[in-house]
């Protein structure tokens, strides 16, 4: 090799050397002037084998996220909510029904206490008087059921309200009340008298008890609709405890209703199960067409057959 040939081979080290240098540091110098945040890198080293070889070490990058800087935030002061009033359990009853929630008038009736003071009891008075198209956007049975819940609650007092029987008979006496309505009225007279009778407070000879009989056998006469059933079980019942009740004349009246096509479904049905439950020994006929007609009632049919099983007892 002459000396020519030795001067340029020396000539290209020198250069591809300096070549390298700059392709390693450059890069780094281009980070540290641009200091960007970046995932950092690890290296994990992963151990592979092969017969006869030893271990290779492979190196495998794994990334991870920087930790974020915590932001520390100014403390922020706490207000408290509102204190309400404590509000009247029956001043709530009297206002639901006019933001229309049924549901929520039923929990609260549901929740009224058992000693209720004189003002909350006429509240509730005037919330049962109170007419159908007050209570807007809520139909007849809604209606009807808040109402015979707040007649259960008022009978559940551990000191009966006064006038509790009057209230009910004016309920049923009013005709412009929707038929559902007077006939829990009617029901309650009954629950209200054996209530009285468990108490020891029911007089048959008192001008109260008079007025019970009068509304409820008026209302047994009512077999066009569901309020003649309603009567006429309420008074079978209560003629166990009042012996002022005619109870020939009201088996007379239980069989006849039984026995005519024309009577509302519902009272000719209760009709059937007084002829069981008072043993009508005449109605057994009746009984027994009802019981063997395929094209009755099956409610009316089973009301038969269960009346004739208590007839034969």
């Amino acid at each position: 090799m002459t000396n020519g040939q030795r001067y340029y081979a020396a000539f290209l080290c020198a250069a591809f050397t300096l070549i390298s240098a700059m392709l390693v540091f450059w890069p780094r110098k281009r980070q540290e002037a641009n200091p960007i945040p970046q995932a950092r890198e690890s290296v994990a080293v992963v151990g592979e084998t092969t017969a006869g070889t030893p271990a290779r070490k492979t190196p495998v990058p794994t990334v991870v996220a920087e930790t974020p800087t915590a932001v520390k935030l100014a403390p922020v002061a706490m207000v408290p909510p509102p204190v309400r009033e404590a509000e009247d359990a029956t001043a709530r009853v009297e206002t639901l029904p006019r933001v229309e929630d049924y549901e929520a008038v039923l929990v609260e009736v549901s929740a009224l206490g058992d000693s209720l003071p004189e003002k909350q009891i006429a509240d509730l008075y005037g919330f049962l008087k109170r007419p159908l198209q007050a209570f807007k956007d809520m139909d007849t049975p809604s209606v009807a059921s808040l109402k015979n819940h707040v007649m259960d609650n008022l009978l559940k007092q551990q000191s009966l309200p006064a006038d509790y029987g009057a209230e009910m008979i004016g309920l049923y006496r009013n005709r412009a009340n929707d038929e559902l309505l007077r006939n829990f009225a009617v029901q309650h007279l009954e629950l209200y008298a054996g209530t009285l009778a468990v108490r020891g407070g029911y007089d048959a000879a008192s001008d109260e008890a008079s007025k019970i009989r009068s509304a409820m056998d008026a209302a047994s006469r009512e077999t066009d609709s569901s309020i003649g059933g309603a009567a006429l079980l309420g008074l079978a019942r209560l003629s166990r405890l009042d012996a002022k009740i005619d109870r020939s004349a009201l088996a007379t009246r239980a069989a006849a209703c039984a026995a005519n096509a024309s009577s509302d479904l519902q009272t000719r049905i209760a009709a059937v199960q007084v002829c069981g439950e008072m043993r009508i020994k005449t109605s057994a006929a009746t009984l027994r067409a009802l019981a063997d007609d395929p094209a009755a009632n099956t409610v009316l049919r089973l009301s038969a057959r269960h009346s004739l099983s208590l007839l034969a007892e």
